[in-house]
């Protein structure tokens, strides 16, 4: 898109200028903000009695995760733009800002850097988001599909290639540091889920002393060389995971789930040896 593109649109986002979004919306070429303020249209013009659907499709790497965060982020300006206009109270936490930090936990769990992104996403999820006859997102519910459970057990190193599918003010700072320093470090490398190594990488040694793990070790779930990986600031991530699970209540199933985060990394570590008898050979932890 050129840069009068991007002007014109900040101009009609002005309160001043609502009306104007949606003669710019339909004369404009594709983009995520007209395309879901055409829904948001369609919805008011049925008066919410038809659902919209926006999906995003794509080849591996073509930003398809960061689409769908700029179609919520679009959608949650248009609700607090609503919100304001109708006298709408807002929650302590405002609805919008939950979803961002939802967004951003599950990435955490789903997501991952492969040979092509810093924030490739190995899960299908499908997001609802629902809107009252006011215009304001009343809730949302993300379900997901599937996931590269597979991964997990994969082995990882800084030089091997990969293929597959890729809060307010803190979610949005880590993508568009992602996205900064994904121009800088050239990839070929792969990992597993971000959150083992926001744990490893993240939290104190005292924690990880706790949890039984070592930030020194080599932890084979985890590859080698890939830990330390330009481009991840895996202590500030950890912050947004941990921020987003207290959002949403789960503040005493913290250290339960980084314990069972922390036994899948130590699991990787095991060896199996053959104890031969007379009788047969027998698979023994060693």
């Amino acid at each position: 898109m050129q840069a009068s593109y991007y002007a014109e649109l900040r101009r009609v986002l002005r309160p001043s200028h609502k009306r104007s979004l949606d003669k710019f919306a339909c004369d404009k070429e594709p983009h995520v903000y007209s395309v879901v303020n055409r829904a948001i249209v369609e919805l008011r013009q049925t008066k919410f009695s038809v659902n919209q659907t926006v999906v995003a499709l794509g080849l591996q790497g073509s930003g398809k995760t960061e689409l769908v965060h700029h179609a919520i982020e679009y959608l949650g300006y248009v609700s607090m733009q609503n919100r304001r206009e109708h006298g709408v109270a807002a929650s302590v936490v405002p609805v919008e800002t939950k979803i961002h930090h939802a967004m951003n936990l599950l990435e955490a769990f789903g997501n991952a850097v492969t040979a092509d992104n810093f924030n490739s996403s190995r899960m299908g999820l499908l997001t609802r988001v629902f809107m009252t006859p006011e215009g304001v997102v009343a809730g949302c519910h993300m379900e997901g599909f599937w996931l590269e459970a597979s991964r997990v057990t994969s082995k990882y190193n800084a030089t091997s290639s990969s293929g597959g599918g890729r809060g307010q003010h803190q979610h949005q700072h880590q993508h568009q540091h992602q996205q900064q320093q994904q121009q800088q470090q050239p990839l070929g490398c792969k990992r597993n889920f971000h959150i083992f190594y926001q744990l490893l990488e993240g939290m104190p040694r005292e924690v990880l002393d706790q949890l039984g793990l070592d930030p020194d070790a080599e932890y084979r779930y985890l590859g080698s060389g890939s830990r330390d990986l330009e481009g991840m600031a895996d202590d500030t991530f950890v912050q947004d995971t941990i921020l987003a699970l207290e959002m949403f209540g789960l503040q005493d199933q913290i250290e339960g789930l980084f314990g069972i985060i922390a036994t899948v990394i130590k699991i990787g570590n095991l060896r199996f040896c053959l104890l031969y008898t007379s009788d047969a050979a027998d698979d023994l932890l060693c």
